[in-house]
């Protein structure tokens, strides 16, 4: 008996330390997640401070999570609003000079840092003008959709919660989210999203796929929607009545639709862009024309409901977007790239007509406009988007990654993609977005990559995929043009002259893009493609005859193609029930399939070669968010291998002709979170 409870009492014993030392390792985790919680679920931020200070107190050792939380301390303070912004600013402070080996938490900490100083300095000189400040940031945002508005309280944002497809809601000050619907035995998901002028309200958009969109309206405190129009549209604002909405519908077109009686009451006048605002009054609605048929820019013009009237508010050879009218409705705020970066501007507007020249209120305003609230502050989201050139070392033999991939240096940083080795491999060919805008991408720039000199030739189109001719004299490109169908365009490398090879039918929106040359340089492929139609052909086009052949139907919409180097086979993704991998002889013949991509795996959009024709190359995406990892399949048959390199939406892989690079354009190494920011005291005062 005495033995049996001497070993009772040992089991016990070991149990009780065990448990003890478990609990020492893991306590600071436990703590930490429920400091979190307290921040952003219940929001509580002061209890959120109590619970992040008791960590760093109890445990010193813990680098990393006493970093964390001293971040999150801050960030709860800058959440309580200015008048603990000195608060904040020490507590992100005390992150860089106490935790320096912290580098993620260090980076984020100077970037508060930075905001927080501005801000500060204006106080301090007593200057009541312009601030801007961050509102919210984090992973807890990176679901959040970039299609909703801000509250007339200037409290919440609606959003798409991309986790359920729901309309949903966030909390600007303590970062809590709430889904207003709850659709998961429906189909779909949630689209643009406006709130009604008391907040009581919002319209928004029920996707269904093949165009299928309903316009319902939720209230905040029913979560219960009812559809008002069930043909494709997209709301932009409500009218100060609350009992019509302007929609965007089909064709690009502008409407009024009535909330009582559901009727659709279209505006003679072409709408370009998705977005339109109404003046607060309700007597006039704000909307951007393209200024040309081929030229993507836009100016602003002013529709007069009363006297079904247009009037330009703003023309500039520059792009104009507008961005939303102050609520006293004495001011229109517009970005503009008229200084070479995106730029906020207001203009004064009285009756429909400007006053005076539009003023300069901010330079460097990029992101997703969400709206004014009712005090005249201005919402907008981005997620500093950085799309970059990078260059990697590559084993011809194994086609493992040798060196990680490393940023090319290029004039401006965040808007260059499509790059294109010339033949000889001395040479670059990339497109350089204007003003960081990818939409503008209309100059073609090729860069020595010895000297590092650059050519740039305009092309008055938006353009992709540049594919250099075997001689390196000419310049294959796809530019979207009217109608925003594709063609095939010639670009002399030395004078810069562009040449139309293969226009687009608008009548029968037929297009064709995604050339490749033949290694004779006296023909190339493409796809020949229609647009609302599945399937897509392959094509090859003599420049000599100006005919064209049919080499293979894809079943694949949008299908992209590349040639090997010595001409002899062509890959492309085919689609039956699972995306596939084909390779088909050039001359064309039956596809044989390389490998097939469910659909959680998804499936590569742009391919490439390894120069001796063996292998192809593309990214495939991954669990992680974002992230795709490069792989390369033999030719002849053979597993799928990953040859270690993983970056986020990385896109046109190119193998230089050495075998010993490969360069393709990504947003780095870890996916931005979107950031919510606010624009405040930048109106003119009465």
């Amino acid at each position: 008996m005495c033995l049996k409870r001497i070993l009772v009492l040992g089991v016990f014993f070991a149990f009780v330390f065990a448990s003890f030392g478990l609990q020492n390792s893991s306590d600071h985790k436990v703590l930490f997640e429920k400091a979190k919680f307290t921040m952003e679920t219940k929001g509580d931020l002061n209890g959120a401070i109590d619970l992040f200070s008791e960590i760093i107190e109890k445990y010193p050792e813990e680098r990393e999570y006493a970093a964390k939380s001293q971040l999150y301390i801050g960030i709860c303070y800058e959440k309580l609003g200015v008048k603990q912004a000195k608060l904040a600013q020490n507590a992100f402070q005390r992150v860089v000079d106490n935790y320096p080996e912290q580098a993620e938490a260090v980076e984020v900490a100077n970037k508060k840092l930075s905001v927080l100083a501005r801000a500060q300095a204006a106080i301090e000189r007593g200057d009541t003008g312009l601030n801007i400040r961050q509102l919210s940031s984090g992973p807890d945002n990176l679901y959040d959709g970039w299609l909703g508005a801000v509250s007339p309280d200037g409290r919440y944002v609606s959003i798409v919660d991309w986790e359920t497809g729901d309309l949903a809601i966030r909390d600007l000050i303590t970062g809590k989210k709430q889904r207003l619907t709850d659709q998961k035995n429906e189909k779909g998901y949630a689209l643009y999203s406006r709130w009604s002028p008391d907040g009581k309200q919002i319209v928004y958009d029920w996707y269904q796929g093949k165009s299928f969109v309903d316009l319902r309206i939720i209230g905040i405190e029913e979560k219960k929607p009812h559809t008002i129009y069930k043909e494709y549209a997209w709301p932009m604002d409500w009218f100060p009545d609350r009992e019509h909405i302007l929609i965007g519908i089909s064709k690009r077109q502008i409407a009024v639709l009535s909330t009582k009686d559901n009727t659709v009451h279209p505006i003679e006048k072409k709408l370009e862009g998705d977005s339109a605002c109404v003046s607060p009054d309700g007597r006039y609605i704000a909307y951007g024309i393209r200024q040309g048929e081929n030229n993507p820019d836009r100016d602003i013009y002013v529709f007069s409901i009363e006297d079904n009237r247009e009037m330009p508010l703003i023309e500039h050879p520059a792009n104009e977007e507008i961005l939303g009218w102050s609520p006293d409705g004495r001011w229109v705020l517009f970005r503009s790239n008229r200084l070479g970066s995106r730029d906020a501007w207001i203009v004064s507007i009285i009756d429909g007509k400007t006053q005076g020249n539009p003023i300069l209120i901010k330079r460097g305003v990029e992101g997703s406009a969400m709206g004014f609230d009712k005090d005249g502050s201005f919402y907008f989201m981005s997620s500093k988007d950085m799309e970059d050139i990078y260059i990697a070392s590559l084993n011809p033999e194994t086609g493992v990654i040798q060196n990680p991939p490393k940023k090319m240096d290029l004039p401006t940083e965040g808007s260059n993609d499509f790059p294109a080795y010339s033949p000889d491999g001395k040479k670059l060919a990339y497109y350089r977005g204007l003003g960081g805008r990818f939409e503008y991408r209309s100059a073609l720039h090729i860069r020595s990559l010895e000297s590092g000199k650059e050519k740039t030739f305009s092309l008055n189109m938006k353009a992709l995929y540049p594919r250099w001719s075997p001689d390196g004299r000419t310049i294959l490109v796809s530019g979207i043009i009217e109608s925003r169908l594709t063609g095939i365009f010639r670009i002399d490398v030395q004078t810069g002259d562009v040449k139309p090879v293969l226009m687009p039918n608008s009548s029968k929106k037929e297009e064709y893009r995604f050339s490749e040359w033949n290694p004779d340089g006296k023909s190339f492929f493409c796809i020949q493609g229609e647009k609302g139609k599945s399937n897509d052909l392959i094509c090859h086009y003599d420049l000599e005859t100006e005919k064209i052949k049919n080499i293979h139907q894809t079943t694949h919409s949008y299908a992209n193609i590349s040639l090997s180097p010595d001409g002899r086979w062509l890959v492309f993704i085919g689609r039956e029930k699972e995306r596939e991998l084909k390779i088909i002889p050039a001359e064309g013949g039956v596809p044989r399939i390389l490998c097939k991509f469910n659909q959680k795996g998804g499936a590569p959009i742009a391919l490439a070669w390894t120069p001796d024709s063996q292998y192809i190359l593309f990214f495939k995406k991954t669990d992680v968010l974002g992230q795709e990892t490069l792989c390369r399949i033999p030719v002849n048959g053979g597993e799928l291998q990953e040859i270690g390199l993983s970056m986020v939406d990385p896109d046109e892989p190119q193998v230089h002709p050495n075998g010993h690079k490969i360069v393709f354009s990504s947003q780095g190494f870890s996916l931005p979170y979107p950031e919510y920011w606010v624009m405040e005291n930048f109106l003119p005062k009465k």
